[in-house]
Formats: structure tokens, C-alpha cells, sequence
């Protein structure tokens, strides 16, 4: 009964979204969405309480899942390549990369006497791994196993404090660095420092393919594949959104199993 009170409350937020009336269906799991990740091929993530990560199809059916019991907290998740899903623990400063079906492919952990201490990571191209050394307040990248690919470049004079990296994002055309109390750094796909942009304070960082969105006092910003930067008018309820892929737009209030999927 209490799930379908809440969805009875999330249906007339649907149209309240776009500011019109819309088509939507809902998407029912059987666990809470806490963390909610979407790839290219619009497979669904989630990481339960208890640090189970399970896959599931557009249909709502659960795929697979995968636990790690040694590691602790599970930090990050990359899913920008379903066929190698990147997974970060910061407490071990360890690695894992998953196949398709979440099957452990490698793992590594972190030479701290190169790197400092990560504080995040992100999928590059050809298994590159961009990752931030949080102490040196340095950005470089490494190979799946955890090889130097790209020296370090120094990004502590790319904004007007000392960058405190949260999360990271890469595009064909970019790689974006988030510090929610400042903005965000775009760099090349070399890792050189382009721009710096003065977005700070939203509540949420979503991506999907090359395309991110950023949600931010109950605003949508969307930065392209091309590094464009625009808002996305008629929606409202914003903090509802937790997802997105080229035609839909997923909501969840993060206190049901239920995902209501309206028309874009």
C-alpha cells in the first residue's frame, strides 16, 4: 500500500515535468533506487544498501549481479562502456573492471607513490581511465591494468581554489571534472586544461552517451557532445529525474522500487 501511494503521487508529477500532459509507463524493480545508472544500450544499474550492483533490462527483469565483499563501500561507478564497467573503491584506492554480464575482468589497486590519493575516476577511450589525485591536485590517466598512459597534468591554478574533484565525465570530444562548490573543468581528451566554467551547487550530475545533464535548483543544463552548454526549458520537478537516454526521461522519488518512464 505504501509503494502505491507513492506512485499515485509520481503519476500527475509526470505531466507536471514537461508542463503538459504526456505518455508514461512505469518500470517496477525489486529493490529501491538509490543509485541509478543508464548505458548506451538503456541497461539499467542500481547498488543496494548492502553493495549488491544488479543490471537490469528496459522491461524491469533483473540480468545480473555482482558483490564484492572485500573492498567495503563501493565509490563510483562507470558505465559509459557496457562491455567494461568501471568500479572504484576510494577506502582501498582499488579497481575493478566488469564484463557485460558484471563478471570481474581485472583488478588493481592503486601505486600510491605515483598517484597521491584518487578521489575519483572515469572511463576514457581504447580502456584508458582517467583518474584525479586529489593530494596533487593532478589529473592523469592509466591503462586497464594500471599503467601510466598520460603523465599528470596540474590543475590547481584551473579554478579560483584549489579543485575538489566529485565526479568526472567523458565525452568524444571532452573530459568534464565536477567540483560542486566551484564549476566545472573541460579538458581535451589529452587532458590538458580548455575552460573553466562557473556552475557549481546542483544536486545532480547525469549522463547518457555524450551528453550530460546537470540538475540544478530545479533546472535542467545540458552540455553536449560538443562542449555546447544550454537550459532546458518547460521542466519542472526536477529533482525527480534519474535518468535519461534519447527518448525518455526516468523519474524516481528514492523511496520506491517504482521508475515512472515519460516521453521526452
Amino acid at each position: 500500500m505504501k509503494i502505491f501511494r507513492q506512485l499515485i503521487c509520481l503519476i500527475p508529477l509526470c505531466s507536471q515535468l514537461l508542463g503538459q500532459t504526456t505518455a508514461s509507463y512505469t518500470l517496477k524493480l525489486s529493490e529501491n533506487t538509490d543509485l541509478f545508472k543508464m548505458d548506451v544500450l538503456e541497461q539499467i544499474y542500481t547498488l543496494s544498501a548492502d553493495q549488491y550492483l544488479k543490471k537490469w533490462d528496459t522491461k524491469g527483469n533483473l540480468l545480473f549481479q555482482f558483490i564484492n565483499n572485500r573492498d567495503g563501500k563501493l565509490s563510483q561507478i562507470d558505465v559509459r562502456n557496457p562491455l567494461q564497467i568501471l568500479l572504484f573503491y576510494s577506502d582501498q584506492q582499488r579497481f575493478i573492471t566488469l564484463d557485460r554480464t558484471l563478471t570481474p575482468l581485472k583488478e588493481w589497486q592503486i601505486n600510491q607513490e605515483e598517484w597521491g590519493f584518487i578521489g575519483c575516476a572515469a572511463t576514457g577511450k581504447n580502456d584508458q581511465i582517467w583518474l584525479f589525485d586529489q593530494f596533487n591536485y593532478q589529473l592523469g590517466s592509466v591503462s586497464d591494468e594500471g599503467k601510466i598512459e598520460r603523465l599528470k597534468t596540474d590543475l590547481i591554478y584551473c579554478c579560483p581554489q584549489p579543485p575538489d574533484i566529485m565526479y568526472m565525465a567523458q565525452t568524444e570530444s571532452h573530459l568534464y571534472l565536477f567540483d560542486q562548490n566551484q564549476g566545472i573543468i573541460q579538458c581535451d581528451l589529452l587532458g590538458q586544461f580548455l575552460l573553466f566554467i562557473p556552475l557549481k551547487e546542483w544536486q545532480k550530475v547525469l549522463t547518457f552517451g555524450n551528453t550530460i545533464w546537470i540538475i540544478k535548483n530545479e533546472k535542467v543544463v545540458e552540455i553536449s557532445n560538443g562542449g555546447q552548454i544550454r537550459e532546458l526549458g518547460g521542466l519542472t520537478d526536477t529533482n525527480l529525474i534519474v535518468g535519461f537516454n534519447n527518448k525518455e526521461i526516468l523519474l524516481n522519488d528514492g523511496k520506491s522500487d517504482q521508475v515512472i518512464i515519460i516521453k521526452r
